[in-house]
């Protein structure tokens, strides 16, 4: 199970309900036989991150998260993009350096199809990489270019492309894993 969200109004905070909360869903989660259960928080919530770790939650793995003004990016392009409806998930799994969180899982993205961009570049007929953008929010859940073809300017080339095709002046790639050293710096400093 992946909790969504949880949150207590302000006013209501500090009087045990989250904890009375979490012993309902345990019991429920208990019933149904439910073997997993996850939840992302912000580490930088502390007492949100704090209760977590007290109600039993171990840290999986860390997810920094990455932020640009679409005015401050500089257009890079240096391949043609272009855009599909249909992702062969089972290929361009292929390129991931980590597993996205669920929050940008495959089925995440497919549930949501029609409020997202496709990007993709193509060498010689193959997909070489590929980015996927929130038309409207400007959130990228999901890009990633063979190791094969890293350092061209693909991803460059799929990230300029995203950038035009969202309304949003904030563009947001989260839940990056903190693993993934290549991803980070790329975001960091694309080049």
């Amino acid at each position: 199970m992946y909790d969504i969200e949880i949150g207590v109004i302000i006013d209501y905070r500090r009087q045990g309900i989250n904890s009375s909360m979490f012993l309902k869903v345990k019991e429920i989660l208990k019933q149904k036989q439910v073997e997993q259960y996850l939840i992302e928080v912000i580490q930088s919530n502390a007492s949100a991150f704090q209760f977590y770790k007290k109600e039993g939650f171990e840290v999986k793995r860390n997810f920094p998260c990455f932020e640009l003004d679409k005015e401050s990016y500089v257009p890079f392009k240096t391949y043609e993009v272009e855009y599909t409806n249909t992702m062969s998930w089972e290929q361009l799994a292929g390129f991931w350096d980590f597993e996205p969180s669920w929050q940008n899982s495959i089925d995440s993205i497919n549930a949501v199809s029609e409020e997202v961009l496709y990007s993709i570049v193509r060498f010689d007929n193959t997909i070489v990489g590929y980015g996927i953008i929130n038309k409207k929010t400007g959130d990228i859940p999901q890009f990633a270019v063979d190791k094969h073809y890293r350092g061209k300017g693909v991803a460059r080339s799929i990230f300029t492309d995203l950038i035009e095709n969202t309304q949003s002046h904030i563009i947001s790639v989260i839940n990056v894993d903190d693993e993934s050293k290549c991803t980070k710096d790329f975001l960091i400093k694309p080049s």
